[in-house]
């Protein structure tokens, strides 16, 4: 799927020099809220080209991992986990069900509900997408230690749940 008509050019998320020294002593550099959202800006702008490569960005990367899970989310708890309104959880859903790698089926726990469910395609597209994801370069996260990504993750699923 390497093929991709409109790619995207990987963008640099460095501050440059004379922009990090005119700002290094600004209250934001230092603002949990504000870094938060820069971090996730960063690995988001590294994590895209990798992405593009699979036709996919990172709301259907998110909604696809979900859907390669024995769970099965519904379009509701999709919505709450990715914080997303209902309509957006069916536009990513509707985005990769044209692209075959989720299907919507019976939710077996609810009589009217529908959860969504990856295709052989979508599990395998996943899977080669994730480990790409894990190896790409300049990771964002290769600048911490095993034991700081640990603490990391610990300390932002406090935050996130």
């Amino acid at each position: 799927m390497a093929d991709i008509s409109n790619p995207i050019e990987p963008r640099t998320t460095a501050l440059d020099d004379v922009t990090a020294a005119r700002f290094a002593e600004h209250y934001l550099f230092t603002d949990a809220d504000f870094l938060l959202a820069r971090a996730r800006a960063v690995n988001a702008a590294r994590a895209l080209p990798y992405l593009a490569e699979y036709r996919l960005n990172t709301g259907t990367y998110f909604v696809l991992s979900l859907a390669c899970s024995d769970a099965s989310p519904s379009i509701a708890e999709l919505s709450q986990i990715l914080l997303v309104s209902e309509p957006e959880a069916e536009t990513l859903v509707d985005e990769l069900e044209r692209l075959f790698l989720v299907a919507r089926r019976p939710d077996p726990h609810s009589k009217n509900g529908v959860v969504v469910k990856a295709t052989p395609q979508g599990d395998e597209l996943f899977a080669t997408a994730r480990e790409t994801l894990l190896n790409m370069d300049n990771d964002p996260m290769s600048a911490l230690s095993l034991a700081e990504r640990k603490q990391l993750v610990e300390l932002l699923s406090r935050i996130a749940f």
